[in-house]
């Protein structure tokens, strides 16, 4: 019975190499040499056929006391810090929210949530997505920072703690 279980086992790890062994031999699987690379109309050559860049990158709506008041992109994360190009929304309340973040101290902002704004971001790519709570935390030439939180106590400290 153990020899059947031992030979039964090795036939799976062999399989399993001849599978592996062929998804690399593939020419879709290369990944290196001359014919890997960006073409100039934005595909990118895998050597065998001709494959459509990736999807847009994901950008965020901004609201702002119940207003879109403008648009987040070419996002960096880390760590819960969320940072990239925004877009003032052309409105009054894009205005406000603009010359609201400029004021923002980032440094301060950071030690204590409550010195910055809350707001909300929507992403892009699942619009129908729930609002995420974020509080700014600066906006400097062009450039929004905001902290993103994800335990459900940090969201509601900010909902009660962080005005808009």
């Amino acid at each position: 019975m153990a020899a059947a279980l031992a030979l039964g086992t090795l036939l799976i790890v062999i399989l399993c190499f001849e599978v592996v062994k062929r998804i690399y031999r593939s020419p879709r699987a290369k990944t290196s040499g001359p014919d890997v690379g960006r073409r100039g109309n934005g595909a990118v050559n895998l050597g065998e056929g001709t494959v459509k860049s990736p999807a847009p990158a994901e950008t965020f709506e901004v609201i702002w006391q119940g207003e879109v008041v403008g648009a987040l992109s070419e996002t960096r994360n880390d760590m819960g810090y969320l940072e990239g190009r925004f877009a003032t929304a052309s409105s009054t309340a894009g205005a406000r929210f603009t010359q609201r973040a400029s004021l923002l101290d980032g440094r301060a902002a950071i030690s204590d949530n409550s010195l910055g704004a809350r707001a909300a971001i929507v992403s892009s790519l699942n619009p129908t997505s729930r609002r995420m709570t974020v509080v700014v935390l600066s906006l400097d030439q062009g450039n929004l920072a905001v902290y993103l939180p994800f335990r459900k106590e940090a969201i509601a400290w900010i909902e009660a703690n962080v005005p808009e």
